[in-house]
């Protein structure tokens, strides 16, 4: 009886030849793939983790002049005519990296701030190191970091850096470019809106254009003179208020009390559940085509002693801003639904209730008997067929006559159109000329 014995091929190993751990950027690495025990002729095969694969079937896989890329897992397996081993252990190769990076993290640094620039060896983690940094500004310090504190335009300019050891040498980093900014950046504050509405708040945001991690400080100014600190740090930025006053932010970073400039300022509103009263000057029942009249804003508070009146008709914006609202001749294209509100410089009422004016024109016709009014604004004497009286400043005096005779009734004397004239209660009224017509 004859027995064939068959053995299982051992796994094979991957062995680095180099005499010391860590690989650099420009040296030479052999990997070998170690079969133990087996006399058989092998045909090898690589695999690795990194893209490019590995480009032999030899015992022995040589890297002539190691770069980054390289690094990886390396594992191997041998093929003969009885079959494949298993694959063996995965070896990591790290070819070293030397790179300049900088705390904090920040994309423009400003004029005054404080920044480390580092020199990170990875896969150096362990051995002892002596730097070397190079930059054309100042002497070189053979720490990992390259501290600047206060930053200036001298500081601008490109740094790398490299790392020795006893018997090991790295290659020159890439080179970092630093950019200091003279100027001081600036804040900006923006408003969702500028009115605070009655028992509400508004949102306002500051930023910081261009950069990152600043701490918002907060301000809140009452007077010309006066400015106040009231919040620090604010989330996001966002500040909710519910206090009308004149508010301002700036950003602060790092360590070094490096500020920004401060910000605009923006003007907020309270409104005051206190609703005014227009009242008509002077204050008759009916109004005519081309007399004067005064609209006023009446209030009942202290706070709007120093403060003017924002007026508007039909619900538009309009006026604008007044003390008191005067028409000069009334048209008909005054006539509307007229409201206003009480401001002052960090509040405002609500808006009064409308008031309508309505200007009416003056005619008299028809043979009936009426009573017409005579108003004037300076001293004139009425004349007709049966009577003739003086009389005074309308705003002191209004006289009255009956008539029977259709037609119109005026005053004599008068170089300036509409000085004076008569007006009646009947429905349909208009203005006089000034020169006589009989009737």
């Amino acid at each position: 009886i004859m027995l064939f014995m068959s053995t299982v091929p051992k796994r094979p190993t991957v062995i680095l030849t180099t005499k010391w751990p860590l690989i650099y950027k420009g040296e030479r690495v052999v990997l070998h793939c170690e079969i133990l025990g087996e006399g058989r002729k092998w045909t090898y095969e690589w695999r690795t983790t990194r893209l490019n694969e590995p480009q032999t079937s030899q015992e022995y896989m040589t890297i002539g002049s190691a770069k980054e890329s390289d690094s990886g897992g390396y594992s191997c397996r041998g093929t003969s005519g009885d079959g494949s081993t298993a694959w063996s252990d995965v070896v990591v190769l790290t070819v070293c990296k030397v790179s300049v990076t900088m705390e904090p993290k920040w994309s423009q640094i400003f004029s005054g701030e404080k920044v480390t620039l580092r020199c990170e060896i990875r896969g150096g983690e362990g051995t002892e190191w002596t730097y070397e940094w190079r930059t054309s500004n100042r002497n070189s310090p053979t720490s990992s970091e390259y501290r600047i504190n206060g930053a200036t335009e001298s500081d601008s300019g490109e740094y790398s850096c490299r790392a020795k050891s006893d018997y090991q040498l790295t290659d020159w980093s890439n080179t970092f470019r630093l950019s200091v900014l003279l100027r001081k950046p600036r804040a900006t504050v923006t408003a969702n809106n500028t009115i605070i509405p009655a028992g509400g708040g508004v949102t306002l945001r500051c930023s910081v254009d261009g950069s990152a991690d600043w701490k918002i400080s907060w301000f809140k100014q009452e007077f010309e003179s006066s400015r106040v600190f009231i919040k620090n740090n604010e989330p996001d930025g966002v500040l909710v208020v519910s206090v009308g006053g004149l508010y301002s932010c700036r950003g602060e970073r790092g360590d070094s009390g490096f500020y920004t400039e401060t910000s605009n300022k923006v003007t907020v509103q309270k409104t005051v559940s206190i609703k005014p009263t227009v009242i008509l000057q002077p204050n008759w029942s009916h109004i005519y085509i081309g007399e004067k009249v005064t609209l006023k804003c009446e209030i009942q508070d202290g706070r709007f002693r120093h403060g003017t009146n924002q007026w508007r008709k039909n619900d538009l914006d309009k006026p604008g801003m007044f003390q008191e609202y005067t028409i000069t001749a009334a048209t008909e294209s005054d006539n509307g639904d007229y409201s206003c509100r009480a401001v002052d410089r960090f509040s405002l009422s609500v808006w009064s209730d409308v008031f309508t004016l309505a200007a009416c024109k003056l005619v008299i016709f028809i043979n009936m008997k009426i009573t017409l009014i005579l108003l004037c604004v300076k001293t004139t004497v009425l004349e007709s067929k049966e009577e003739k009286k003086q009389q005074k400043n309308r705003k002191m005096n209004q006289q009255f006559l009956s008539v029977r005779f259709s037609g119109v009734y005026n005053t004599p004397g008068l170089f300036i159109p509409l000085t004076c004239f008569y007006y009646t209660t009947v429905d349909s009224v208009t203005v006089l000329p000034a020169h006589v017509l009989q009737p």
